[in-house]
């Protein structure tokens, strides 16, 4: 598909990207903070213990706002994982984590040109510690969020699976999303919707079961929705059925996150042009559809995922 970039095209609910003076977002880049790592035999049914040990990284998102500046979607794993104590301890045994100083989300921004002062906000899918664990490098961010994840930060559990050590080092600004509105696309398939900004660039959908108040995040002007842990990766997303008792129990609520799973795929039906993106999917680190290059990007990372 020819482009010149993201903000040349039509958004997938039909919304122009191009520099027309409103609001959009210019820039996102994919960044690797840290991975995980487990059998798919010990998560899924039918699976053999051939197929070996699958990566799974801890995927942040950069995203610069044309009018508000520079944001991220999540922030990977930090050192703090560890620093937990016996839940930590627990935490790794059954979910070994590989996180290096080099994986800090600060590094991976440079390593992209990007400098970390420029993180005005942070758009926190849920409160899981592969995905706040960064968020203590930027004490001058806002933490934009749902309801019910602030709520889980106010109050960590190893129920909710959120770390205490993590809660407390997080940003003391935080914004709450609400009221929820309507969208012509996005709410045939999600529970609900919210503009994150008030206009139209960014909007965040409900993606219930996986965790307390777990949010998606989707970029109109580059037609991709980052899904958060509302599947273990893309090639998994039709195996929600399937998975084994222990995964199963990490899950807040098992029966909604098969709800959500469905939604996912049936929107992946009906609309094509949009990419889901999975926190743990084996994505290529670095700028996306920048300079014309989205559908090499999508190559390679649909390469790795099957």
């Amino acid at each position: 598909m020819p482009s010149t970039g993201p903000c040349a095209m039509r958004g997938a609910d039909g919304g122009c990207c191009a520099s027309d003076g409103r609001a959009r977002v210019e820039r996102l880049v994919l960044l690797r903070c840290g991975s995980c790592s487990n059998r798919t035999s010990r998560m899924f049914k039918g699976r053999s213990r051939d197929e070996g040990v699958r990566e799974f990284p801890a995927l942040a998102a950069y995203f610069e706002h044309s009018k508000l500046g520079g944001f991220l979607f999540d922030a990977g794993y930090s050192q703090a994982v560890r620093e937990n104590g016996v839940v930590s301890a627990v935490y790794g045994l059954l979910n070994p984590v590989t996180m290096r100083p080099k994986d800090s989300i600060p590094l991976r921004l440079l390593r992209f040109g990007i400098d970390p002062a420029q993180v005005k906000g942070i758009v926190l899918s849920h409160a899981h510690p592969d995905h706040m664990g960064g968020a203590s490098f930027f004490p001058d961010a806002s933490i934009i969020l749902s309801s019910e994840a602030a709520a889980a930060i106010e109050r960590p559990s190893v129920r909710d699976l959120v770390f205490a050590n993590m809660a407390r080092a997080l940003p003391r600004s935080r914004r709450a999303l609400g009221p929820p509105v309507g969208h012509e696309l996005l709410s045939r398939y999600f529970g609900a919707v919210f503009d994150v900004f008030g206009d139209g660039a960014a909007f965040a959908v409900s993606l219930e079961g996986h965790a307390v108040g777990q949010i998606g995040l989707y970029l109109p002007c580059q037609r991709v929705l980052l899904a958060a842990d509302a599947a273990w990766g893309a090639e998994f997303l039709d195996l929600a059925g399937e998975m084994k008792l222990l995964p199963r129990l990490v899950q807040r609520d098992f029966d909604a996150y098969c709800a959500t799973a469905r939604s996912l795929a049936r929107m992946k039906a009906d609309h094509p042009e949009i990419d889901i993106v999975f926190s743990h999917d084996l994505f290529k680190e670095g700028p996306y559809a920048e300079d014309g290059q989205r559908d090499a990007v999508l190559s390679e990372i649909s390469a790795t995922t099957r």
